[in-house]
């Protein structure tokens, strides 16, 4: 009986064999030791299957393989520093689990780590990694719908980045969701690129680019971090039908921050719910030979719309910008060389037969002096406020949009009236303090 089970075991081995591609491994029930030899004996281009267990890490990948995990099999880094390292090309990683790279900021420690090109990461589970998935110097990449937890206790400065591209080009990250990172993607010097519908939260920066060219951002839901989006000194950016909410913290609350970025585009975003909502420094920048438009974007409920200085320039066009606290801030002390045209203003009093100005003695004098800030909506704010056609002041023009649109291009959905009782109590302390300073 025990032969004859032995051949009904091996024959169904060799059915298996036949019906799957020729160089496909199985790897035992695992020990801890198991899945490095199994890679070192692998030939090139096989396939491993690895059953549902935990395996040892770090594991270097040195030839062109495909790991697929079943069941989510854990790699187990033990909190010495990288837990994958990849460092061929044509490698694809599929259904894994990876915890528990180095916790030491400055390591560079990561998840998994990638140095060949032509690589596939899709499908896989990160947590409690410093950077989860690190592309150096990669090309023709593609990392799709995987879960990357960083590590939460740890200060946001302390962590590393979820997705992390330097020196990387024609990388697509899609579908990804991540949360408790220093920055959600990070990408520095890197180009050609497409980041589409990945969620952020919990981190930094949700979106992060430094010194690159030639990306396509879009579809993305980037909320609860301290900054939506952070496009500096980079160019040819396409930045498209993004939701960018509620991304505030103590000390910094923006929505979309550009500073020295050229020939960019913003279009159909829904920016809501931050101190300030988009953030325009210096930009287009070369200011010679670049450009900058925004389009059909929502600007909502936002203490400050738009804030830009005398440096901006660019088309804004049938965007929304609603029920901000303050619709335009100016910074500095010349007039930006921006274009408004045919957007929807909340505060807009005519019927698209006269220009709206946007022009405010208070706000002047608060952009001028910004640590006046904090009497905002104080009793000595509000007395200005009522006083101010009368008294004998000449405020800069913000802004003048010839043909303004008296119907909103965004419907307003309801997550964007969300009642937010952090922000309703700042504003209730930001009233009293002034008045209870006054009192004594």
């Amino acid at each position: 009986m025990e032969g004859g089970g032995d051949r009904v075991v091996l024959l169904t081995t060799l059915i298996l064999a036949l019906t799957l591609t020729p160089h496909t491994l199985f790897a035992q029930p695992p020990s801890p030791q198991d899945l490095q030899k199994i890679i070192t004996q692998a030939e090139p281009y096989s396939t491993i299957l690895l059953p549902k267990g935990v395996y040892r890490g770090p594991i270097v990948i040195d030839k062109p393989l495909k790991i697929i995990g079943e069941g989510f099999p854990i790699i187990d880094g033990g909190r010495k520093g990288d837990v994958i390292i990849v460092e061929a090309n044509d490698v694809i990683i599929k259904g894994l689990r990876v915890i528990n790279s180095g916790d030491q900021f400055g390591s560079d420690a990561a998840g998994i780590k990638v140095k060949g090109n032509n690589t596939e990461i899709s499908g896989n589970i990160l947590e409690e990694v410093l950077y989860g998935i690190y592309l150096l110097n990669s090309h023709n990449s593609i990392i799709t719908d995987n879960k990357i937890r960083g590590f939460k206790e740890k200060n946001i400065n302390d962590r590393g980045h979820g997705i992390y591209l330097w020196y990387s080009f024609n990388t697509t990250v899609k579908n990804n969701d991540i949360q408790h990172a220093k920055d959600g993607i990070y990408n520095d010097h890197s180009y050609n690129n497409t980041v589409i519908n990945n969620h952020v939260s919990l981190s930094r920066y949700g979106i992060h680019l430094m010194y690159c060219r030639d990306y396509v951002i879009s579809d993305n839901e980037l909320t609860r971090n301290l900054v939506g989006m952070a496009l500096m000194y980079s160019i040819n950016l396409e930045v498209e039908n993004n939701i960018v909410a509620h991304n505030k913290g103590v000390a910094v609350s923006e929505g979309i921050f550009l500073r020295e970025a050229g020939n960019v585009t913003l279009r159909e975003n829904k920016v809501y719910g931050h101190f300030l909502g988009i953030d325009i420094t210096y930009s287009p920048y070369p200011p010679e030979t670049t450009t900058l438009t925004l389009e059909r974007n929502l600007i909502a409920f936002n203490y400050v719309g738009v804030k830009v200085d005398s440096d901006t320039r660019g088309l804004f066009t049938r965007n929304d910008i609603v029920e901000n606290i303050e619709q335009i801030m100016l910074i500095g002390y010349s007039t930006p060389g921006v274009r408004w045209e045919e957007n929807f203003w909340s505060d807009y009093k005519g019927l698209g037969n006269v220009p709206h100005v946007v022009q405010s003695l208070v706000e002047d004098l608060v952009d001028r002096n910004p640590p006046l800030r904090i009497f905002m909506y104080s009793p000595a704010y509000i007395t200005l406020e009522l006083m101010k056609r009368t008294l004998p002041a000449n405020p800069r023009v913000k802004a003048i949009d010839i043909y303004p649109s008296i119907t909103p291009y965004n419907r307003i959905q309801g997550d964007t009236v969300k009642f937010s009782w952090d922000w309703a109590v700042s504003a209730l302390l930001l009233t009293l303090t002034p008045l209870m300073i006054i009192l004594k």
